[in-house]
This record gives structure tokens, sequence and C-alpha cells, in this order.
């Protein structure tokens, strides 16, 4: 439903906590989402047909959601003419599979000027006592899959409960509490390369810096770098192998 877009900004929450439905139409009513999501389009059953929504009641009320039941999964797709794509999928298998929130930014000059740390920080403020994610971020959409030296990609793996974390830090990170166990609280203790972070819910929200982070300004890289050697991330993965 997004494909044809050229998005420039990307939010993207996972939670292994279990979530129904009921978690979609909660999510969809916070107010800091709703202002900026509806109102929406969302597929319809028929190819090529779209169904208007105005808010998750409706979402509710016109049969929207799309439910898979070998995987216990249950999903919503929007797109607005801001040019602003969200998509949820929430799982009560939670054993390896996660839920997720994605919402997509389209690169236009007027979209993005509404964008800045202070919205970031209102949605992360709503969204993640509710959703419970164990990592949250928002990144260039232009950003490439990043890898260890090892050739690895940046995500470790639990060797107890096989689930995978993503160990790295974007323009904005949220580090939720199963994170924080595993990488210990005192690491950000040593954190200093950025603008803000601080507690939110039962995490950590660390913000690199105030201006816009785009993945092709070199000095924006070396500060993201600079960051993880500050968290010790690389030092981690090595004695974690």
């Amino acid at each position: 439903m997004c494909s044809y877009k050229n998005y420039k900004y990307t939010i993207n929450f996972l939670s292994y906590y279990p979530h129904s439905e009921e978690s979609i139409y909660r999510v969809l009513e916070l107010k800091s989402l709703k202002k900026i999501v509806f109102p929406a389009s969302c597929p319809a059953p028929e190819p090529m047909n779209f169904i208007e929504v105005n808010s998750a009641r409706q979402i509710a009320e016109k049969g929207c959601l799309s439910y898979h039941s070998p995987t216990s999964t249950t999903n919503i797709s929007l797109l607005n003419e801001s040019g602003i794509y969200c998509s949820i999928q929430t799982t009560c298998e939670t054993l390896l599979m996660n839920s997720n929130i994605i919402i997509k930014f389209e690169d236009n000059q007027k979209l993005l000027q509404s964008l800045n740390t202070h919205f970031f920080e209102l949605l992360f403020s709503e969204i993640v006592p509710i959703f419970k994610p164990f990592y949250a971020s928002v990144y260039d959409s232009r950003s490439r899959t990043r890898y260890l030296p090892s050739g690895q990609h940046m995500i470790y793996r639990d060797k107890i409960s096989q689930r995978n974390y993503p160990l790295q830090i974007k323009w904005i990170t949220y580090f939720g509490l199963e994170i924080l166990e595993t990488l210990g609280v005192e690491r950000f203790r040593k954190l200093e390369t950025c603008f803000k972070k601080y507690q939110l819910f039962q995490g950590i929200l660390v913000i690199l810096q105030e201006e816009a982070f785009e993945e092709s300004n070199s000095l924006h890289r070396e500060r993201r770098e600079q960051a993880e050697s500050e968290l010790g991330i690389l030092e981690f993965f090595a004695n974690s192998e």
C-alpha cells in the first residue's frame, strides 16, 4: 500500500508483549496519533478498493482489520492525503513473533517541517506505556542495514528465549526493559554524545541530536558511532560471542 511513496522518515515500535486487536484501537485513539493519521484510507477486501475511515471506532464498525489465524496476528494499514502511512500488527503469540507499529512520513517539505524532537517525544510518551516496546526508533528511511565488523547484523539474539533485539542508535531510540536488562543501565550513564536521554516508562529514551538526522551526512553518522561507542555496543557484541 505504501510502496509507491517516497518516504523520508520512519518510526518503528517493536513489542514482545502479547497484544490483541484492542491494542490497535487504543493506539489509534491516542491524541498525538489520531491527529496525524485520520482521515485515512485502508484496503478493502476487494482488490484496488479502499475504505475511508475517520477514527478508530470507524475501523471497528467497517470491519477493516485483517486476521491471520495460523500466526494469531491482526493488522491494519492506513494511508492519508498528508503523506503519512501507518501500519499496526499485533499478536498474542509472542514466543518468537513481535507486534509492531510502523509510521512513515512522505518526503515533502510541508510535512517534514512539522517533524521535530518535541513532536516525537510526545508521540513516544503516549505510545510506549500502552504498546510496551522493547525497542523503538525514528530514523532516516534511506538508512541501510548496518553490520558489525564480523559481518553480523547489529541484532542480539538471546540464547535462552531466542528473541532478537536491535542494539543500535538511531535519530531517536527507545531502549525498553528487556534491552536494559541485557545491556545494563550503567552503560547509559556513560552516554554523553546525545541531545537528550531520560527514563520513559520502563526504559530509556535517547535523542541523538535536535537536528533531523540525515543518513547522507557524514557528521551525523560519526556522531551516531561515537554514541554507540560510549554505550559499548561493539564491546557487548564481542563479549557475547
